[in-house]
């Protein structure tokens, strides 16, 4: 008589990602960094398009609108699209400021262009 074992897989969510930071800004972009999630098979971002590898902690949001405040949710994506709590990163891209070029200068004042 044969016996016929059945197997059961089951899936469990993702630790929550952890201590994501701002690292660097421009006029036009934002650096972020977060801890990675050993279950994680990705990485989902909302608040701008970008792709992420699982192999990655952070990432580069460019195509930003200067002196602006954003804030993206940041989670990580483990087997069968299984997805773990979300975590708030934000902060401000650098402020606009063009070259200004000086056109004549005297002793009581200054036009620049």
């Amino acid at each position: 008589m044969s016996t016929i074992f059945r197997t059961r897989s089951y899936y469990v969510a993702p630790n929550v990602v952890g201590d994501c930071e701002y690292v660097k800004s421009t006029e036009r972009s934002l650096t972020f960094r977060w801890m990675r999630v050993q279950a994680a098979i990705n990485y989902r971002l909302v608040g701008h398009s970008v792709d992420m590898s699982p192999h990655t902690n952070s990432t580069i949001v460019t195509g930003l609108t200067p002196g602006s405040r954003y804030t993206f949710t940041v989670w990580a994506v483990g087997a069968r699209g299984l997805r773990s709590n979300n975590i708030t990163c934000s902060n401000s891209t650098g402020s606009f400021c063009p070259d200004y070029h000086s056109v004549s200068v005297t002793e009581f004042s200054a036009l620049v262009k």
